[in-house]
């Protein structure tokens, strides 16, 4: 699952990502085949292998490719700082004037109100950021591609729930004690990255 980061690594180009992807994929199926012979559920193990790559490998790949853009590390620092504040603001605003469920077959505790106010947020700490590193930004860009990335962030974070809640796993790991695993650090930013990435590239900004 890390060759297409490790890949992007060495060639920080998006036109070989695919290629890195594919190579993957054999390597994890071949991995698939020799280890595992008696399975009960063959088919289900493997799709959690498959959706491994593209959830890590694929999503992740994109944290390097945006750094390797002009101003990459600036606008790695903005993305960072949109999904922080972001989680920060719907756990702040849910628990203040939250009431209605956001998705509660998925995460229960999310409101609507939370979310809207993690949004804000998002944007709040785009703004700061930018007005820090970037000061030739483009400002209509910048908001309007925080609310995406802000909203995007939350169903990063919503899909990082459906792999725990399927898994039947509270926390994605025990490294860092009291914030869950990595995972549960990253799991919005992995969504957004890419977003902003792609806005970046077709913009032209």
């Amino acid at each position: 699952m890390a060759i297409p980061v490790l890949g992007i690594c060495v060639f920080p180009q998006i036109s070989v990502l695919p290629f890195f992807i594919v190579i993957s994929f054999f390597v994890l199926t071949g991995y698939f085949l020799l280890k595992y012979k008696h399975l009960k559920d063959s088919y289900l193990y493997f799709c959690r292998l498959v959706f491994g790559l593209v959830y890590i490998g694929l999503l992740g790949a994109h944290l390097i490719l945006l750094r390797y853009l002009p101003e990459g590390g600036a606008w790695l620092v903005v993305v960072s700082a949109i999904t922080a504040c972001s989680d920060s603001g719907a756990y702040f605003v849910g628990r203040a004037i939250g009431k209605h469920k956001l998705c509660p077959h998925i995460s229960p505790n999310k409101t609507i109100e939370g979310a809207l106010g993690g949004i804000a947020a998002g944007v709040l700490g785009a703004g700061v950021f930018a007005f820090l590193l970037l000061p030739l930004v483009y400002w209509p860009f910048l908001l309007i591609s925080a609310v995406f990335i802000g909203a995007v962030g939350i169903v990063g974070d919503l899909a990082e729930s459906i792999v725990k809640r399927g898994t039947g796993t509270k926390d994605s790991g025990k490294c860092l004690a009291g914030h869950g695993g990595i995972l549960d650090r990253v799991d919005s930013l992995l969504f957004a990255v890419p977003v902003l990435y792609y806005f970046i590239i077709f913009s032209g900004v």
